[in-house]
């Protein structure tokens, strides 16, 4: 079923002059605020948004997590474009999968999605010629027994259609590009975000699908269930889980035959882990082993780098072809002598070329190690090997590694404030960037802005070639300088600064709760994927204030303050910005008076000049 409407009145937006009167989720710290920016909300009320793009002709598409593709047309016309039912997991049976032409999936857990659903998109380079769109999400009837009392279903990659006119999806024009197996009756940790290299292959980040809880959030490694133990996905040099993976737009392994396009960085290699048992009955393993028993395990070809928890968001520099990946951190809130150090979020840097190891489940951070334990006694052998020395790759037929050592996260952040409790016998760098604050820790390195964009929105110079970073759960959007040609971040504080717009756009007419929380915050909702747009907006999705309720996310853009597009007929349905006015807010043409909570929310927000100045975030 497909809908089209036309955004109404309701939908328009406020435009403030914001200064934040409420407490943040963040340390003190120094930051930007800029009035030469404005924030607006273009969309409301969709469900769990996942993963937006932006069409060369300017449609905004966004898929919400239970199937739902939309489409916002830039004359402002909402598209319902289709629905792509994805598989239920964490169930008894997940048989038959629920009805949901019949009524909506319960989202809080058995018999819903839990953390399925549609996760990934991706426009194809040659969309203005072919309209196709890469889509991943996790598919209905997959699930099967692959071992006793394991059962496995599948994640696809798939193209499908949107035709140009009706910006309706064709479900017959789908096109299975790759196939991903997801344990399905216990957890999380899928990945899915895609992007192009800039030689027109992909990377597809996937998730270790590991549940970390028997292990305290140290690393999973609790071998009494292949669900419970990240050695067998994330460290496993077979297995397509807790990967970077890099694939032609065919499917196809890069092999090195076509030109210009070398070949994946493990093919014809086996990697090495003595913590899983090869045999060929063990199907994380399947028929690559060769030697069974020696710790080396035949590569699957599509991999490109390894040793993920969940790598959530990436980021391709476009000239070097630097790849950011965002890696969500484990839970575990403090040292712990016996078992290593507390969680921390990562951004790692995958080099143009790949064939990096970046540790999980052994190593966090900066390859800090964990201490080998056995989970059923709970008795220790020291610590792992995290050390640069340690065996990663090598040829097949050769007896030594040519690939050694562990790479450390590029930029970590731990959960909560560095309270003198870190542990002594590391070099311990907790409060390295204050800037981000305290809090939980969803770290989505999403976009570098191109410094070549004319368009006629575009953000101001001081963000060319930066990479933009949202925060899901501390609800910021942080600004990170790099190298133009190499791709190289400068992560020195002082070069950094959190994205803070001073207006603050809003729809007048809602009841819904994420108006208020936004101002108490002082930040967006949730920030949770975002693009580049061709008139040089950044548009960005609002995941929404609570996890798993539907009707609460966003579509938003960032743009310079006072600027309009080309023609002004095409604004996304937005009437023309509003004249400031100080110590007040000027309601959108037709929009129905504040409701009682934004009134409230928008007590002690005054208007501010022109000028940027500092203040003062706490």
């Amino acid at each position: 079923m497909s809908k089209i409407r036309r955004l109404v009145p309701s939908t328009m937006v406020l435009l403030m002059a914001v200064s934040l009167a409420f407490p943040l989720p963040a340390v003190a710290q120094t930051a930007e605020e800029e009035s030469d920016l404005a924030y607006e909300v273009l969309a409301e009320g969709t469900s769990e948004p996942l993963a937006l793009e932006v069409t060369p002709d300017g449609r905004i598409i966004w898929g919400e997590r239970d199937g739902t593709i939309n489409v916002l047309t830039p004359s402002g016309l909402l598209v319902v474009a289709g629905e792509l039912r994805p598989a239920g997991n964490l169930c008894s049976t997940c048989e038959p999968e629920p009805d949901y032409l019949s009524k909506p999936p319960n989202r809080l857990g058995v018999g819903g999605h839990e953390e399925g659903g549609l996760h990934g998109l991706l426009l194809h380079r040659d969309f203005a010629k072919n309209n196709r769109i890469f889509m991943y999400r996790s598919v209905a009837g997959t699930r099967k027994e692959v071992a006793p009392d394991l059962y496995w279903g599948e994640f696809h990659l798939s193209t499908f259609v949107l035709d140009p006119q009706t910006n309706l999806l064709d479900p017959a024009s789908e096109k299975v590009i790759l196939k991903v197996p997801a344990e399905w009756d216990h957890c999380c940790h899928y990945g899915g975000d895609l992007d192009y290299l800039p030689d027109g292959t992909i990377t597809l980040a996937v998730g270790d699908d590991v549940d970390a809880a028997s292990s305290g959030g140290y690393g999973p490694r609790d071998k009494s269930a292949p669900w419970l133990n990240a050695e067998l996905t994330a460290a496993n040099p077979a297995d397509l889980r807790g990967k970077i993976l890099r694939f032609n737009e065919d499917g196809s392994v890069p092999d090195g035959s076509v030109a210009g396009v070398r070949a994946n960085p493990f093919i014809g290699m086996e990697g090495y882990n003595p913590y899983i048992k090869d045999s060929k009955k063990n199907v994380y393993v399947g028929k690559r082993a060769r030697k069974p028993g020696d710790g080396w395990i035949k590569f699957n070809p599509y991999v490109y780098a390894m040793g993920f928890k969940q790598p959530w968001r990436v980021a391709v520099h476009p000239t070097s072809g630097t790849l950011y990946v965002s890696e969500v951190g484990p839970d575990a809130g403090a040292d712990d002598p016996k078992r290593g150090p507390r969680g921390f979020e990562e951004i790692d840097r995958v080099p143009f070329g790949g064939g990096t190891h970046y540790g999980w489940p052994r190593c966090i951070g900066p390859n800090w190690a964990y201490t080998d334990v056995n989970w059923k006694n709970l008795k220790t052998h020291g610590k792992l090997d995290c050390s640069r020395k340690a065996p990663i790759a090598r040829r097949i037929g050769s007896k030594k590694p040519t690939v050694k050592g562990m790479t450390g996260a590029t930029m970590y952040y731990a959960a909560g404030l560095c309270d003198g409790t870190e542990n002594k016998s590391t070099t311990y760098d907790c409060d390295k960037w204050p800037i981000v604050g305290s809090g939980g820790k969803t770290s989505e390195p999403v976009a570098f802005y191109p410094a070549n964009t004319d368009g006629p929105l575009r953000l101001p110079k001081r963000y060319n070639d930066r990479l933009l970073v949202l925060e899901w759960s501390r609800h910021f959007m942080l600004s990170v300088g790099s190298d133009p040609k190499t791709g190289k971040l400068n992560l020195k504080n002082k070069n950094m600064w959190l994205v803070t717009p001073p207006p603050y756009s809003a729809n007048p007419g809602t009841s819904n709760p994420q108006g208020t929380a936004s101002f108490q915050r002082g930040r967006f909702l949730s920030p949770v994927d975002g693009e580049v747009g061709p008139d040089g907006a950044f548009y960005f999705l609002e995941y929404g204030a609570f996890y798993y309720a539907p009707g609460h996310g966003r579509v938003a853009r960032i743009k310079c303050a006072g600027c309009m597009p080309a023609d002004a007929s095409m604004n996304y349905g937005l009437e023309d910005e509003a004249a400031p006015v100080r110590g007040g807010v000027v309601p959108a043409a037709g929009a129905r008076p504040l409701s009682l909570a934004a009134l409230i929310a928008a007590i002690g927000f005054v208007a501010i000049g022109v000028s940027r100045r500092r203040r003062l975030v706490v």
